[in-house]
């Protein structure tokens, strides 16, 4: 998340990085990355927020849900996948 973040805000882009739909194993590295990003210009929100931008126009949530779905559906689970069997190692 932090890299991408920081490269857009470099070319130029309002960044606004939904916090709870990005993780890592580490609090430390996390609150890090959320730190460097905040103070390079990102806007940090949560899935809520981006629901409610959403949700203003009916319209346009239901092709950004038609269009993305495929992606949710398919990354969902693996890194569910992946979380798990990480976890099951510690």
């Amino acid at each position: 998340m932090e890299f991408p973040a920081l490269s857009a805000i470099d070319q130029g882009f309002d960044v606004f990085v939904v916090t709870d739909a990005s993780g890592t194993f580490s609090s430390v590295t996390r609150d890090g990355a959320w730190l460097r990003i905040q103070t390079a210009g990102a806007q940090l929100v949560n899935w809520f927020s981006v629901a409610g931008e959403l949700h203003r126009d009916g319209e346009k949530l239901l092709k950004t849900l038609v269009r993305y779905w495929p992606i949710i559906f398919y990354v969902t689970p693996v890194l569910c996948r992946s979380l798990s069997r990480r976890r099951s190692k510690f």
